[in-house]
């Protein structure tokens, strides 16, 4: 039993290989078993009829027209009606003739109307010549037939099954090579349709990595920017400030310690993903409201001088994904108040309020928890920590996200206030 499975499987591979060799090739398979009966018939009907000049002629003037077809494409234009016209020695040509035409021809109407033009020309050719030229008499005159003379009526069903027999093998050969270049434009149409999906995948690849880098640039320069202004707002405090105590030094060094060591901790996780196969999961622990409170806070410990007005209150019950992004927020409005405006007041109100749409109107029956900071604008702007400018850019595109509303409203008497509104069901955002 199992001697003969390596047989049947041998016997299966070499059927699955000779259908992968017939199968494209078929059509040409078929248009030689048609020339090769075509040729028997030409030899058993020479037996009975004498071969005429006519005859030689067309079989040399058909075989150099046929191999001019076989080597250039465009010599079907003339040597295609010769093959047709010439009499019947060059007949079994004509089926090879139409087959390459109709494989060609990009026109399926135009192969149809060259089809019935060299038949018609053919028939008329061959039937002219057959009464014009004294073939007829010749036949009618054979000593074998001199004893059975060729009634009209078999003349007629001769000739009319001699052109009916011409007429299906061209009809065939021209419906085959039709059927080779509907094949041909079907596979390369589904080769199109298959390079325009790869290109699509591979677009939807790059969108998502672009994306991904997006996310990732945005939580790095989240992490960096803030951390970095909050060392460099106490080291700036200590360097000015020459009445500090040893314990307030000490104070100072360890904040300066441990919010760059959270910085470098934050940094590694947002790196680690980068190495990680799953690419859509939290770039760092994600912060919660008290995180978003404490912000404030730990500001201030840096030297800032920010007020909050927490209308919600510490304890307020807050959906993740809206403490998510407003962590962000407040996150980077105080980076800002840090770099620009580091010896100026600044208020942080949070709060609930009616959700404004894009256009400023009131959206029905919605809530957001809005967050407004307010600052004056220094007289002389801090340069000394330099900023991308794309902090805001990204605040607002994580607010659209969420379905809010971003505002950037600075005034005439040189106040600076950003509001942002974040739906109270906001959809996560990273």
């Amino acid at each position: 039993m199992n001697t003969d499975a390596p047989t049947a499987s041998a016997l299966d591979d070499a059927a699955l290989r000779f259908v992968r060799f017939v199968r494209p090739r078929l059509g040409t398979i078929v248009i030689c078993i048609l020339f090769a009966l075509e040729v028997l018939a030409m030899l058993l009907v020479l037996q009975f009829l004498t071969v005429t000049w006519r005859q030689v002629m067309g079989f040399v003037i058909s075989t150099v027209c046929f191999a001019l077809l076989l080597t250039r494409h465009r010599t079907w234009r003339w040597s295609l009606p010769l093959v047709m016209l010439l009499s019947f020695g060059g007949f079994p040509f004509a089926h090879i003739a139409m087959y390459g035409y109709a494989k060609r021809q990009p026109s399926r109407m135009r192969a149809v109307a060259w089809l019935g033009a060299t038949i018609t020309a053919h028939v008329a050719w061959n039937v002219g010549s057959y009464f014009l030229t004294g073939e007829r008499d010749q036949l009618i005159n054979d000593p074998e037939f001199a004893n059975d003379p060729i009634t009209p009526t078999f003349e007629a069903v001769m000739i009319t099954s001699l052109e009916l027999i011409a007429l299906l093998s061209l009809s065939l050969s021209m419906a085959i090579g039709i059927y080779v270049a509907m094949r041909r434009e079907r596979a390369a149409a589904m080769e199109d349709r298959l390079r325009i999906a790869q290109e699509g995948r591979r677009a939807a690849v790059e969108q998502a990595r672009a994306s991904e880098r997006t996310r990732i640039a945005r939580e790095m320069h989240d992490i960096v920017a803030h951390k970095i202004s909050l060392i460099a707002l106490q080291a700036g405090a200590m360097e000015v400030n020459d009445s500090l105590t040893r314990e307030q030094m000490a104070e100072g060094t360890a904040l300066i310690r441990s919010t760059a060591s959270n910085a470098l901790t934050e940094l590694r996780q947002v790196l680690g993903v980068l190495r990680d196969e799953d690419t859509s999961a939290p770039l760092t622990p994600q912060p919660a409201w008290s995180d978003v409170i404490g912000l404030v806070e730990t500001s201030n410990n840096a030297g800032a001088r920010i007020e909050l007005d927490n209308r919600l209150g510490d304890d307020a019950v807050v959906p993740e994904a809206v403490a998510r992004t407003a962590y962000r927020v407040l996150q980077e409005c105080l980076t800002n108040v840090h770099k620009h405006a580091l010896n100026r007041a600044a208020l942080v109100v949070i709060g609930r309020c009616p959700l404004e749409g894009a256009d400023g109107s009131e959206a029905a029956g919605q809530r957001a928890l809005c967050i407004e900071v307010h600052n004056r604008i220094p007289d002389h702007p801090n340069h000394s920590l330099p900023g991308a400018r794309m902090g805001l850019v990204g605040i607002e595109e994580r607010i659209k996200q969420a379905g809010g509303t971003f505002r950037v409203l600075p005034s005439a008497r040189g106040d600076f206030t950003v509001r942002a509104e974040i739906p109270w069901g906001a959809c996560p955002t990273s």
